[in-house]
């Protein structure tokens, strides 16, 4: 249970430190995925009324994303064997 714990801790840290990383290449390399990203978190601002930018919710989501891939990748690459 404890790798379970630490690897969340984990992608918790390296998503939001590579978010800000992925959105300049998303920029860069593929502008209509991240349009799609910007129009997700100002529905969501708007939706929720959140207090925060959008750009800031842009980053929390892109982390989000990440850390749902690290999960999934994580769950197959520790499946137990029976």
């Amino acid at each position: 249970m404890i790798r379970h714990g630490s690897s969340h801790g984990l992608a918790v840290l390296i998503c939001t430190l590579t978010s800000g990383f992925l959105i300049a290449m998303l920029k860069a390399y593929l502008p209509d995925l991240l349009i799609v990203f910007s129009k997700v978190s100002i529905f969501l601002c708007t939706l929720l009324g959140l207090p925060y930018p959008p750009k800031s919710v842009e980053l929390i989501l892109v982390a989000s994303v990440m850390a749902c891939i690290w999960g999934a990748a994580f769950t197959f690459m520790h499946k137990e064997k029976r």
